[in-house]
């Protein structure tokens, strides 16, 4: 079994490439082909980070992390939205998601910027395990995710301190 993982701005993937993530989103988020290419081409930009997992060249595996800009204790500042952990139906639950995480991680380290992510409370202890830590959300307001349920920071500095006592305004 060959395991190789990539990272590639949305300006180097090629269209096939775009084309099988939107379809192996479309095996989780079943919302048509049609309507996944649509918002992969809305909702990404051209520097944003697509992480891409692959097994014997067949894509198994796919994370994004957007370079954005927010309010960091009232100071404007740059971070990384981690976006879209999703893996092949038949991969799941064999611990490929560690390596995709851990993956994500490097790179997030790599950018020398701290990470923000939300997700639903049933997935918290799965991010923790890779660093991540909860946010009060009352310490979060976004423009773009209204209906967050939590939210987690990866920070490359602090990934093993606790955070506190600080808020972050999300904008594009």
């Amino acid at each position: 079994m060959q395991i190789k993982l990539i990272s590639k701005k949305k300006k180097e993937l090629l269209k096939e490439e775009i084309l099988d993530i939107c379809k192996l989103k479309n095996e989780t988020w079943k919302y048509g082909l049609k309507s996944q290419l649509n918002f992969f081409n809305e909702n990404t930009l051209s520097n944003d980070l697509h992480n891409l997992f692959f097994i014997n060249s067949k894509l198994i595996g796919y994370t994004v992390l957007k370079k954005r800009s927010c309010l960091f204790n009232k100071i404007k500042s740059k971070y990384i939205l981690f976006d879209t952990l999703v893996i092949k139906k038949k991969f799941r639950k064999k611990n490929f998601s560690k390596l995709i995480m851990d993956f994500n991680n490097i790179i997030i380290e790599q950018q020398k910027i701290f990470a923000i992510l939300f997700c639903s409370k049933k997935l918290i202890k799965f991010y923790k395990k890779f660093n991540w830590i909860n946010i009060k959300n009352s310490n979060v307001s976004t423009l773009d995710h209204s209906s967050f349920s939590y939210a987690m920071i990866f920070d490359y500095k602090k990934s093993k301190k606790k955070l506190s006592n600080f808020s972050i305004y999300v904008y594009k």
